[in-house]
């Protein structure tokens, strides 16, 4: 895929043991280019789930997975971990992209949003770096 790379993973568990109910990350992905691993929040085309879920979501799974041990299990070692979300457009996430507070808080938490059109081809990235905020 544009600009995220190849799969290499989906529903990848964040739990310890069993009994944990930590959730899953939707997709990984490794973009050899950039030499990153992109841990995605995935949301259907027709998803009613706001950006803000979207963007907190994805924080959180970063911030209770051990990024080393990851990219360690998954042989990429020494790359960079990144976030993201990856939505469809015009879907509800993306129109509420459009909204100032929300590129606010994907620059303050690093998260990256990508968006698919309806032949599921990655047609738009938008890094955290160059967001307005």
């Amino acid at each position: 895929y544009n600009y995220i790379g190849k799969i290499i993973d989906y529903q990848t568990p964040l739990k310890k043991v069993q009994c944990d109910d930590a959730g899953k990350i939707d997709l990984m992905s490794w973009n050899e280019t950039e030499e990153r691993v992109y841990i995605l929040e995935f949301k259907a085309q027709d998803s009613k789930e706001t950006s803000l879920r979207c963007i907190l979501e994805i924080d959180t799974y970063s911030r209770i997975v051990d990024a080393e041990k990851l990219l360690r299990d998954f042989g990429y070692n020494g790359s960079t971990l990144r976030k993201a979300t990856l939505v469809y457009r015009l879907s509800l996430p993306h129109i509420h992209f459009r909204d100032t507070n929300m590129k606010k808080l994907m620059k303050a938490l690093g998260v990256d949003l990508f968006v698919l059109d309806k032949d599921n081809q990655v047609v738009e990235a938008h890094y955290f770096e160059e967001l307005e905020g």
